[in-house]
């Protein structure tokens, strides 16, 4: 009975380790499907990859959005406007 547990708990967590990467995946191709976001709005990043998990406020109204999903991490920096300025930080693990 107890391997049988074991079994499953290991199956479970490569079947969840799969699914955060292929998350990451997901969200790698959406940015590429952005293709150049000089000149896009907040909103229509948003629209095209879904919400951000992390804001943090800069100097002047500038602010900063993270996504992060399965391995995958991507830092905005946005300007008073709601508009792209840069990519601050990309990571895919």
């Amino acid at each position: 009975m107890a391997a049988g547990i074991f079994i499953f708990v290991v199956i479970c967590l490569i079947l969840g380790a799969f699914a955060a990467h292929e998350s990451g995946d997901t969200l790698i191709r959406q940015f590429k499907g952005l293709g150049d976001m000089t000149g896009k709005t907040k909103d229509e990043i948003v629209a095209a990859v879904g919400p951000w998990n992390s804001y943090s406020p800069v100097e002047d109204g500038a602010y900063l959005l993270q996504w992060m999903k399965g391995g995958y991490h991507i830092a905005i920096l946005f300007d008073k406007n709601n508009v792209f300025i840069a990519i601050t930080q990309e990571t895919s693990i």
